[in-house]
């Protein structure tokens, strides 16, 4: 368990998944919108897109001001993106989406650090164990 633990830790500190969480977002706001399941609502899908964004953003990065700035620059680009697609793709623009991705991010942020206080507890706790052991 706690190899799993170190590699899935390792693992998030890498910006690939980040990139390609990221990547995956934009393309899924931009296709036709009645292909996309409504099942939780659009705000709170925003909410949870963009704490998730936001969690794995945080993780691998130091500069949390510039993740947190690129990151609402990223929704802002998707509305407007959304803003200048034709009236057929059933996307618009809305303030709101901006507001939602807002909070999403702080909530990532916060989940974020709450991870890296944990994981920083744990792994020294296991430390701690592991020098305590006796080999006999």
């Amino acid at each position: 368990m706690i190899r799993y633990i170190k590699i899935l830790y390792h693992f998030l500190q890498k910006p690939f998944f980040a990139i390609a969480s990221s990547f995956i977002v934009a393309v899924l706001c931009f296709i036709p919108n009645k292909e996309v399941p409504d099942i939780i609502g659009d705000k709170t899908a925003h909410f949870i897109t963009f704490a998730g964004l936001g969690f794995l953003w945080f993780l691998c990065t130091k500069n949390k001001i510039y993740t947190f700035i690129c990151l609402l620059l990223f929704g802002v680009f998707i509305e407007v993106g959304q803003y200048l697609l034709p009236e057929s793709f059933y996307r618009f623009f809305e303030l709101y989406d901006i507001f939602a991705d807002l909070y999403g991010v702080l909530i990532g942020y916060i989940l974020s650090r709450f991870y890296q206080i944990f994981t920083k507890i744990y792994f020294a706790e296991e430390q701690k164990l592991s020098k305590n052991k006796k080999v006999f």
